[in-house]
């Protein structure tokens, strides 16, 4: 954890993330639970339709498995290289963060962890893979707190080092979906509780469909998302930068999102 001001009170922030905390995960898991809804409903939607064409799906399944085994075994393979994380100071956040926090919902998927998440290096992500049906869902990031000297707009840019893979498959008789995304969250605390939640996301990967195969790599890319938001004097603020991802496979389908990233720097300045 990086060093506080001295005379901050550390017992009251403790006490804010945890009302943080507690509305990220009611949030993350409300957001899981709609996911798993839309990817049903487009999975069911489309067999019907197929099925009223009078293909065999046991057929269709036995003449794309060679394929989907190679493509899985290939998956399955790829593993981050290590990364050095960037250092810096001044008015910009690097490494180490003040927190961390992370939210994962698996549902039975083939492979589901968490990269980190570790504030001491700024590294957030996971590995979630679906070649058995099924649907999961991650949160993971770092941030620190702010408090704001004067009233006034806060601009707000996380950058972060993005290595990965998205990929989906699937053939008729089959929905996949594959997602990350980099978010930033400000969080504004007023009276010891949490007041309002700004957020932005910037898509990193995100593909679905029936009858679709796409493989998509990133090599340490630099992403970034970007907010604006009103900051209110002698007022606390949490600032976050997170990753957001899922993947989802019914019927004959896969879907991978695999994305390591390590944030920073974050910038901030009040107009």
């Amino acid at each position: 954890m990086s060093k506080m001001p001295e005379g901050v009170n550390l017992e009251y922030l403790n006490n804010l993330q945890k009302r943080g905390d507690a509305a990220r995960e009611k949030e993350a898991k409300s957001a899981h639970q709609d996911m798993l809804q839309r990817a049903y409903m487009h999975q069911q939607g489309l067999s019907s339709a197929i099925e009223q064409l009078g293909v065999d799906e046991q057929r269709i399944k036995e003449a794309v498995d060679a394929k989907r085994t190679m493509l899985q075994q290939q998956m399955n393979q790829r593993k981050p290289p290590s990364f050095t994380p960037r250092k810096g100071h001044n008015s910009a956040r690097y490494a180490p963060f003040d927190f961390q926090w992370d939210s994962i919902n698996c549902g039975g998927i083939t492979s589901c962890s968490l990269y980190g998440p570790d504030a001491e290096l700024g590294l957030v992500g996971a590995d979630l893979a679906s070649y058995n049906a099924g649907g999961g869902a991650s949160n993971s990031g770092v941030g620190f707190w702010y408090n704001a000297s004067a009233e006034g707009t806060m601009f707000v840019d996380v950058q972060a080092y993005v290595w990965g893979v998205g990929y989906v498959y699937s053939a008729l008789f089959g929905y996949a979906q594959a997602y990350a995304g980099l978010r930033v969250y400000v969080e504004e605390y007023s009276g010891g509780n949490l007041a309002n939640v700004y957020q932005a996301t910037t898509d990193i990967y995100n593909d679905s469909g029936v009858v679709v195969v796409d493989v998509t790599d990133f090599n340490w890319e630099i992403k970034n998302v970007t907010i604006s938001v009103p900051v209110q004097a002698n007022t606390w603020y949490a600032i976050w930068g997170t990753s957001v991802q899922n993947a989802y496979a019914g019927g004959i389908a896969d879907a991978v999102s695999n994305f390591e990233m390590y944030i920073g720097p974050i910038t901030y300045n009040i107009d």
